[in-house]
Formats: C-alpha cells, structure tokens, sequence
C-alpha cells in the first residue's frame, strides 16, 4: 500500500521521479547527494577537472600491484596521486 502524498508532497515527489528517469537527473541527484559535486577552492593554473573534488574509486596499478584507490584510503590521512606516469612526484 502506497502512502498518500498530501497536496504539498505530491509536486515535490513528481519532480523527483521525473527527473530520476533520465540518466543525467539521476546523476546530478546522486552526485548532490553523495557529496561528488561538491569543490573545493584550490591554486589557480591548472585545467584538470579534479584538483578539490572527490576522486572516484580508481583502479590504481602500482608498483606493488593492482589496487584501488579506496583501499589506500585512511582516517585523517591524505593521498597523493602522481598520474604523469614519470615515476617521481611530479613527472
């Protein structure tokens, strides 16, 4: 049995459902509500699109193996991803 939605709601839950049905408003949803759309300020001069966001859960192949991003993630620790691919920080 399905709650009813008093005049208010019933807008709101519309909207919603609507935009859940397309690939990109559900995206966007999920992004907002997941904290993935969320930047922060850094140093101007570059034009990659990830310095202050979340990074996803990339699949790293490092010298030690294949491993994810997630897995080298600890509490109150930052990681540095070097993807130049020069083997030192930095290139």
């Amino acid at each position: 049995m399905r709650p009813r939605l008093g005049p208010v709601l019933a807008p709101l839950v519309a909207l919603f459902t609507r935009v859940a049905t397309h690939p990109a408003g559900n995206r966007a949803f999920a992004e907002t509500v997941t904290g993935l759309d969320t930047r922060y300020r850094v140093s101007p001069g570059g034009d990659h699109p990830w310095p202050g966001r979340l990074a996803p859960d990339l699949v790293l192949d490092t010298g030690c193996g294949r491993t994810r991003l997630t897995g080298l993630l600890t509490p109150g620790c930052g990681v540095l991803l070097d993807l130049t691919g020069g083997g030192t920080v930095g290139g």
